[in-house]
């Protein structure tokens, strides 16, 4: 069976929930993944380097959740991302949006 890795190298934030910019992390299988030493990572509209590899076989679909990190109240799921495993190449994909809110951003993988 070929074994295939994803790389997310980049989050693209082109607009955040909040205005004062976002506590970001990133979810798959029930795990959190991104940022690995701290509870979020705060971001704005930019680009941040994620750098993450994960492994599967051909045909495995991986959905990557993002999610609002919130002190007071509930974390907020903002999307998902499902990728699947049948190509080998560079993407930008734009996470599917679940809530009312106008946040958007997307993943750069490889």
């Amino acid at each position: 069976m070929t074994e295939y890795k994803l790389t997310v190298l980049n989050l693209h934030c082109y607009l955040p929930e909040e205005e004062d910019g976002d506590e970001i992390y990133l979810k798959c299988l029930g795990d959190r993944i991104w940022p690995v030493n701290n509870r979020y990572y705060p971001i704005y509209a930019e680009t941040t380097p994620i750098n993450i590899a994960m492994a599967g076989h051909k045909g495995d679909r991986l959905t990557i959740e993002l999610w609002e990190f919130d002190v007071l109240a509930a974390n907020i799921y903002l999307g998902n991302l499902a990728v699947v495993a049948d190509v080998h190449g560079h993407y930008t994909n734009t996470f599917a949006k679940m809530g009312q809110d106008g946040s958007k951003y997307a993943l750069e993988r490889s």
